[in-house]
Parts: structure tokens; sequence; C-alpha cells
């Protein structure tokens, strides 16, 4: 048996596991027409094609926060890092606004509501202005931290200085 029956052979084999595997993931679909391709490794793949087009409001959401928490910093001229970060974060408000049945917006302006509304997230308590710290939008929008506001962690009512 030379190298390329020895390849063919272990392609073989992988092609009987995926095959196995295939049927319970895509029931009704025959699992005989999984195939593998031998690519010569030096070839150019084709280029990947764009899922969905980009459909997030980076303006809307930079808005709300101007409008809602306008005594909160603001970022100034988004940067790419900025911009993937509000990507991210509009995905997890559209997954969590559909938990609770509400539009995407109206999960965002709550949330950035209670950022507002929030003595030591505005730096108001006495706790975050020893130092001066204030919440950012960079800040709020990871999903640790606006998890944590979510659940009142940081209510007026919830902390005491």
């Amino acid at each position: 048996m030379n190298d390329h029956d020895e390849i063919h052979a272990k392609l073989d084999e992988i092609l009987i596991l995926l095959r196995a595997q295939f049927y319970p993931i895509f029931p009704g679909k025959d699992p005989d027409t999984l195939t593998l391709e031998v690519v010569d490794a030096g070839a150019k793949l084709p280029a990947k094609r764009n899922k969905k087009p980009d459909t997030t409001p980076y303006d809307a959401v930079l808005s709300a926060w101007e409008e809602i928490c306008q005594h909160l910093p603001q970022p100034q001229n988004p940067s790419d890092e900025l911009k993937a970060k509000l990507k991210a974060f509009w995905h997890n408000a559209e997954k969590y606004s559909k938990w609770v049945d509400i539009d995407p917006h109206a999960w965002m302006h709550g949330l950035f509501s209670l950022v507002a509304a929030s003595d030591f997230l505005s730096g108001r308590s006495p706790t975050s202005n020893k130092c001066g710290w204030k919440a950012s939008i960079r800040w709020v929008m990871q999903p640790a931290h606006f998890n944590q506001i979510i659940d009142g962690n940081y209510d007026n009512a919830k902390r005491t200085g």
C-alpha cells in the first residue's frame, strides 16, 4: 500500500465516523451524501461568505448612552475596538430582550437608565467618588457587568456608601 492509498483508507475511516455522527444531527438526510475531498494544501481556499449583513445600530446605541447617561464619560471617535464591543453588546441585547419579550432598544434603554440612576455607577456615592470613578459604556457593555446591573447589584437601595 503506497502513501496515496493509505491517505484514502484513512479518509474512508473518517468518513464512516462522520456519517455515523451526521445522521442523528440531520435526520431524514442521506448520510451517504457526505463526502470528503482531498485538497492540495497549497491551494487557495475560497473566500468565506458573510453570514448576515451587520445590522448593529451603532449610532442608536451611542445616542442612547449619550442621552440617558450624559453625566458619564462619552466615547469620542469610536474605534474599531469599540465598534466590536458595540456589536457584541447589541447581539446580547437582542438575545436578552427576547427572554423578557421586549424590543432590544427598550432593553438597552432600561439598562442605561439603571446605570444613570445608580449613585455608585454615576460617581455620586462616597465609595466611587473617592477616586473619581464613573462607569463608561465600555465597562457597562461587558456581560459580567451588565448582568450585575440587571441583577440590582448597583441599585441605590442595596448599596450603602
